[in-house]
């Protein structure tokens, strides 16, 4: 009965309220940042994509992308963010500002929120810039070097189907691994680490086919909000996007507290 209660307990725990609106506040710094982000990252990629074997890399970065932030491959919406990113090299000096700012403004909102779901200190400022500043070189670096290792080994397995949608979700959990570690400010168990991020990747896919199963067959935003429709639904999806990932970094704390998957089997044993 202790351990029914403390399950229940935990469970409730779990699922904290506040967790929706952090999503709700990164929704909104991510509407304003994430061109400003992908743009950093193409700068990085255009210096790095000198090489011939690495010609149309950054047209499969872009592709990629649009991919994660458009699922609904909305024709006018990736003409825009297409449009926008061909235009950063000329937005000049006060341009660059913009990037730089926005970059700021979104990375403070997301490490203040992802400490507070794990209550530690905040990063000092000059740690978090360049901590995010990092990352965003180390990404386009691992994106040409996953580029890369499938252009050298052409094997049959990248070529079909199945082996295009395995190779996707070892790339998407190798990514947040990365981004887990380098967020979270604090040791993290490699259990916790691999199972919160295995876990997310696997809600993220599931959630991104159902919200397109509702959009195909659901018409009510095409028809309330007409042309405007596509961008409500670019909304959304941020929205439940970030509900996952926060929920995700939520799991992972959870796990702290176990050191093995042997909790499972002190839960069955208490029952016995």
């Amino acid at each position: 009965m202790i351990t029914i209660k403390k399950n229940i307990k935990n469970f409730i725990n779990f699922f904290d309220p506040d967790i929706f609106y952090y999503s709700a506040s990164l929704s909104f710094f991510t509407i304003m940042s994430i061109l400003p982000i992908l743009a950093l990252i193409l700068v990085g990629l255009s210096y790095l994509s000198g090489m011939p074997i690495f010609d149309g890399v950054t047209e499969h970065f872009i592709k990629n992308s649009l991919e994660l932030i458009n699922p609904t491959k909305s024709a006018q919406l990736q003409e825009t963010i297409i449009n926008f990113l061909s235009n950063t090299k000329d937005l000049g000096m006060f341009g660059l500002f913009y990037l730089l700012f926005a970059f700021g403004l979104f990375f403070r909102d997301y490490d203040y929120i992802i400490n507070k779901i794990y209550k530690i200190k905040q990063k000092k400022l000059y740690k978090m810039v360049l901590t995010y500043f990092s990352f965003l070189i180390i990404l386009p670096i691992g994106f040409l070097l996953f580029t890369m290792f499938v252009a050298i080994f052409k094997i049959a397995f990248f070529d079909n189907v199945v082996g295009e949608i395995v190779l996707r979700f070892f790339t998407a959990w190798i990514m947040f691994i990365l981004l887990f570690k380098i967020s979270i400010n604090t040791k993290i168990k490699n259990t916790a680490l691999f199972l919160s991020t295995f876990l997310t990747v696997i809600a993220l896919s599931f959630f991104k086919y159902m919200f397109l199963f509702y959009v195909s067959y659901n018409k009510m935003y095409a028809t309330i909000y007409g042309s405007f429709s596509v961008l409500m639904l670019f909304f959304i999806w941020l929205y439940i996007s970030w509900i996952i990932f926060l929920f995700g970094i939520k799991l992972s704390k959870t796990l702290q507290r176990y050191e093995t998957f042997s909790f499972l089997w002190y839960n069955a044993k208490e029952h016995l």
